[in-house]
């Protein structure tokens, strides 16, 4: 096991957040905000519940950043839902996502 993976328990460790972002699948558009990121992977927070049918979403976060995930959880709430992704492609920002992502090693 490397060492990034003893400490953190994974190899791209979660980052909380409380950024707000934009979905879209299909012709849905949803707002919502970002709660955790990582490099690899980003779960976001929605208002309300949503019926989720999507397959991949493209997600909006300020500073130009846009990423293609696939979804691998929901999680109902009492007034909302979140829903974690899979980050498959990095459309534009890249260097503000790793910015974003990056958790300091102590």
């Amino acid at each position: 096991m490397a060492e990034d993976e003893k400490q953190y328990k994974r190899l791209n460790p979660r980052r909380r957040v409380f950024i707000p972002c934009h979905l879209a699948w299909q012709d849905h558009r949803v707002s919502g905000t970002t709660v955790d990121v990582s490099y690899t992977g980003v779960a976001v927070s929605l208002p309300r519940p949503q019926e989720v049918q999507w397959k991949e979403a493209v997600i909006h976060i300020p500073d130009g950043i846009v990423l293609r995930a696939l979804p691998v959880y929901v999680q109902p709430r009492v007034d909302s839902q979140r829903a974690g992704f899979k980050v498959i492609l990095i459309e534009s920002g890249s260097r503000e996502w790793a910015k974003l992502c990056y958790v300091p090693q102590w």
